[in-house]
């Protein structure tokens, strides 16, 4: 097992072919990605579950327990079901291409490996992953503001009850008694929520519509 340091995003190869191994991570490396290897599926699980790599480059046939079998694993566990895996490959029959994508693999790698197919499926898939998380977080939000939305409009039609009782007990009232100004203090600090709980309205219909135009 090797592992590699760098700036950047971080791959972990699974391949136990050394040649193939030291070519993808001297490629990977001067692309500007952060490399970690392993030469077995176990040890290349243990290295996904250490260091949360973005994504996975994995080896279809290897002894043991075969890439397909690892991807599957990977799948398996909740906190790593979401790192894509490109599955890199010899054979080209349509049968163990189409088990690897059954596995959940997102796209494949020829070997021998070609620096061009493999930088260019390695930034194809990262920047696929990147749009689907930029778009879950985007939704995550709206829903945020929609829940926030909906607080405000049911906590301003009791606030606007509040009030008017309050204004109905005034009206009835000499301002210099101690319950006046008791109430038309409550009456402020209940008038001052209201602007709040309608502000807030105003900015999360204004944010959820931007997201919806956007």
């Amino acid at each position: 097992m090797r592992t590699a340091i760098a700036d950047g995003t971080t791959i972990l190869v699974v391949d136990d072919d050394p040649v193939a191994v030291e070519s993808m991570v001297a490629l990977l490396e001067k692309s500007g990605y952060a490399v970690i290897s392993a030469m077995d599926g176990p040890s290349g699980l243990e290295m996904a579950r250490r260091h949360r790599p973005e994504l996975i480059l994995l080896d279809v046939l290897m002894p043991g327990m075969s890439g397909v079998e690892t991807c599957r694993a990977l799948l398996g566990e909740p906190a790593l079901t979401d790192i894509p895996v490109i599955f890199i490959t010899a054979s080209t029959s349509d049968g163990a291409l189409e088990e690897a994508a059954a596995a959940g693999g997102r796209d494949f790698v020829s070997k021998p490996i070609r620096r061009v197919e493999l930088l260019t499926r390695v930034g194809h898939i990262l920047e696929m992953q990147k749009a689907a998380l930029k778009l879950s977080e985007e939704q995550k939000l709206k829903e945020v503001l929609e829940t926030a939305g909906a607080v405000c409009h049911s906590l301003n039609q009791p606030l606007q009850y509040v009030l008017g009782a309050i204004q109905i007990l005034l009206m009835d009232m000499v301002p210099d008694d101690p319950v006046f100004r008791q109430l038309d203090t409550v009456r402020e600090k209940v008038e001052y929520m209201g602007k709040i709980t309608r502000k807030l309205a105003e900015i999360t219909r204004y944010r959820t519509q931007s997201q919806a135009g956007g």
